[in-house]
Formats: C-alpha cells, structure tokens, sequence
C-alpha cells in the first residue's frame, strides 16, 4: 500500500523536525514543511497531500484555523491541529472548519498514528456519505422526471388519436381535391412526428415498446462499423476491441443500434475538430466479479455473465458537475433540444436489464460502460 502523504504547516524548527522524524518511522511519506499558513495555502494545490498537520498558532497574519479552513474548502483536503493548548474556544473554532483530529503538544507516536489514520478514514467515509446522498437525489430526481415523462406521454398519445382519426376520416371524404389531399397528408407526417417524440420520452422512461428477440451483441455492433465511420469526421477514427466469444442477450435491435450510434455521436461532438480516437469495446465478465459492484454502484448483479460494452473517447472530457447531470432529459452542453440524448440511452440500457456508468476527467476524455446480462 503506497503510504499517506503528509504536509507539515509548524513554525517551530524543533517541533516540525521532530514532528517529521516521527512521521517518517511511521512508514508516512513527508511532502514538504512550513512555517506559515500562506505558505501552504501556495504549495497545497501542486503537492496534494493527503492530510495537512497544522499547527493552530503560526507566524505571519493568516492563522492555521484561517488556512485549514482554506485548504479544506478549495482543495477538499482534511487536516489534523496541533496546539500547546485545549481550550473549549480553540475546539470550537476547530470544528467549524471541519477539522479532522486535534493533537495537544506534546505527543506520542501512537496519538500520532490514530489523529493521522482517523482523519484519513473519517475524510473518506464523509466523501462516501456525500457521494452516496448526492447518488441517491439524482436517481430521485430522475424517477420524478420519468413519471412526468411517462405521464405527458401517455397522455399526449391519447390526444393525437382525435387529429389522427380526424385527419383519416377528412382523406376518406376529400380523395377528389388534390389541394385538400396535399395538406391532409402534410397534417398526417406532422402527426406522426409527434407520436415519435412522445415514444421517445417512453423509452426514456424504460417503457417503449420493444421487439426483444435472442442476438448476438457483438455481430450487431460489427456490423454497424461501417454506418458508424460514415457518420464521424475523417480526422477522428474508430475502433473496435470487441470480445471473440458470443454475447447473447435479449435486446430490441434497432434500439441498441441507437444506443451506440448515440455514444458514438457523442464522441464526436467531445473531440470537436481535434484529431481523435474512439474506441468500442466489450468482453464477457461473470455477474461475481468484485470490480463490478464498484464500477456500476447500486445496481444487483446476479451470479450469471454479463457482457460489458464500452465506448471510450480523447474528447474534452467532463467535469464532476457537468457529469452528474448528463442524464437529466433537459440538460444539454449542446443548443436547446438536444438533451435526449444520454437521457434516451439509459432508458434503453435499463429497458434492457442493464446498467450504464460513466467516467470522464477535464481533457482526459470520457469513457461509457455499459453491462447487459447475458441469455442463458
């Protein structure tokens, strides 16, 4: 295990010397040692600590509290006090900028250990709680919007039946007057349109109708290769890594050719007019493999296999907060009305019994992972 690495922000010479020589037999890896909070505040961002130990009273204006303070809400590192003094007000204090332990000068090494391992631990299960929570609005957040989805849907359907049958009933009574006809078959196309639209906000919802039948996930998406280069710039190219073994599963074809025509457009649009790589891959995995259930976080995976579909992209990537909201059917980097997309394709994925998750960086591309259960 790599060993945690430790900032010391402690004006005493002697202290941090001691302080570091201690961190040292620990097996703990010292990034660096200063003497005042600006001084940190300068290097946390390029060395990125683990933990800060942080010495309450420092020289020059800014305070350690001050600094903690700073570091712990611009650069969401946790940090441990040190003090020669424990007073109920500098506990106070302490706590309010969420502070990770509290040390009282002087100290053994295994005060040492625990205030360090504590803190570590305690900084992680609090990033799990918020990403858990954060997890658990989103997805209740999107079934509010499905159930208004399926709602408008449903609805929307049952008022296209009266222009439609109207629309019918007027080309049955008007054959002879081509003028008539020519709107009439106008009206028709624009009602048919939206009927589509409103099945697309169904099989956002995981309720439109598919045509399941037993295929071959792999073949299907070989042989979409050639429609899908045709579709992207020439100075993007793309590739497939797919798994030699047959993927059997149940699934609608034309909508899984959607699902992958729309990561594969989404790629495009990431890298722009850079030059590019996109990449489709699969393989088969067994439902027990543990990376599973870290990579796809809540889903229940049985004990059968399942085949792990990937689209992975050098686009611009995505930050944390771009990211959590891509499959909200009204949130778009793009123009007003294209934000179906991820939206549509996680319908189909989890009308199909699957999962989908998504990783992406800041200029290091994104990366959509796809796990469909395998007929038996």
């Amino acid at each position: 295990m790599t060993p945690a690495r430790v900032m010391i922000v402690e004006d005493n010479t002697t202290v941090a010397k001691d302080l570091e020589g201690c961190l040292y037999d620990l097996g703990y890896q010292v990034t660096s040692i200063h003497a005042s909070g600006e001084e940190a505040t300068q290097k946390i961002e390029t060395e990125r600590p683990d933990v800060v130990m942080m010495d309450i009273h420092l020289r020059d204006q800014m305070t350690g509290i001050e600094a903690a303070e700073m570091i712990y809400d611009k650069f969401d590192i946790p940090v441990v006090f040190l003090s020669a003094y424990s007073d109920s007000s500098l506990l106070e204090k302490a706590k309010q900028v969420g502070a990770f332990g509290y040390l009282v000068k002087p100290f053994e090494e295994r005060e040492l250990f625990a205030n360090i391992e504590m803190a570590i631990y305690k900084f992680k299960a609090e990033k799990d709680r918020q990403a858990n929570e954060n997890q658990r609005a989103q997805m209740e957040k999107l079934e509010g919007l499905r159930l208004m989805a399926a709602s408008l849907a449903h609805n929307f359907n049952n008022i296209l039946q009266v222009p439609r049958g109207c629309n019918d009933l007027l080309m049955e009574l008007l054959p002879s007057n081509p003028k008539c006809m020519e709107l009439l078959k106008d009206s028709a196309t624009a009602i048919e349109r939206a009927a589509k639209i409103s099945q697309l906000m169904l099989v956002y919802v995981g309720q439109g109708h598919n045509v399941f039948e037993t295929i071959n996930l792999t073949k299907e998406i070989e042989g979409t290769y050639n429609l899908l280069h045709a579709t992207i710039p020439k100075h993007h190219s793309l590739k497939l890594d797919l798994a030699s073994s047959p993927a059997m599963i149940k699934a609608d074809v034309s909508h899984v050719q959607n699902l992958v025509g729309n990561l594969v457009t989404n790629s495009t649009e990431a890298i722009g007019d850079d030059t590019g790589e996109i990449i489709i891959s699969s393989k088969v995995v067994s439902g027990q493999e543990s990376w599973l259930r870290e990579k796809f976080k809540g889903y229940e995976f049985s004990s059968g296999n399942y085949y792990i579909l990937t689209v992975s992209d050098t686009g611009c990537g995505m930050d944390e907060t771009t990211r959590s909201k891509i499959f909200d059917p009204f949130f778009t980097t793009k123009f007003i009305g294209r934000g179906l997309g991820m939206a549509v394709s996680l319908g189909i994925v989890e009308g199909h019994g699957g999962t989908i998750a998504v990783e992406s960086q800041p200029g290091e591309g994104t990366e959509v992972c796809i796990a469909f259960p395998l007929s038996l």
